[in-house]
Parts: structure tokens; C-alpha cells; sequence
């Protein structure tokens, strides 16, 4: 089970390198419910996806069930971790 944990680690990785949050996505493979509180993202174009601490998380098929990514939309910087 993804723990809130992952998400901030991988957030804090990706600020320390040097990305913006509004450059910043979360990749997942599809889970049915969040172990945490996440809300509908309000920024433009991803209406309707859900965001934890301002950051949209997208849930993709082909990704690895244990894994999540986050990548900057920028610079294309990717960035993983396992859990």
C-alpha cells in the first residue's frame, strides 16, 4: 500500500533539484482508494485528476504496481521511488 510518505520524499527530491510545483505530476499505477486525504486538482488542464499537496497525480496502467514517479513537465527530470 503507497504510503503519503513516497509522495512527499519524491517531492522534496524534485524541489531540491531545482523544479517548480506547478511543473510537477505524480505517475501511478491505478489504486482504489488513497490511505490519505487527496482533492480534485484545481489547475488548468488537469481538471477532474486528484492532487496531493498541489500536485496532480495521474494513474497509468503500464506502470509498475510498486512505484511511483513524479517528472517535471519542464525540464522532463524524472524522478522514482519504490514502496
Amino acid at each position: 500500500m503507497i504510503r503519503a510518505s513516497v509522495f512527499v520524499n519524491l517531492k522534496e527530491i524534485a524541489l531540491k533539484e531545482g523544479s517548480e510545483i506547478k511543473h510537477l505530476v505524480y505517475l501511478i499505477y491505478p489504486i482504489k482508494s488513497f490511505p490519505f486525504k487527496t482533492n480534485l486538482c484545481k489547475r488548468f488542464g488537469f481538471d477532474n485528476k486528484l492532487e496531493f499537496q498541489d500536485i496532480p497525480i495521474f494513474e497509468d496502467r503500464d506502470c509498475n504496481k510498486h512505484t511511483a514517479w513524479i517528472i517535471d513537465t519542464l525540464t522532463n527530470k524524472i524522478y522514482m521511488r519504490k514502496f
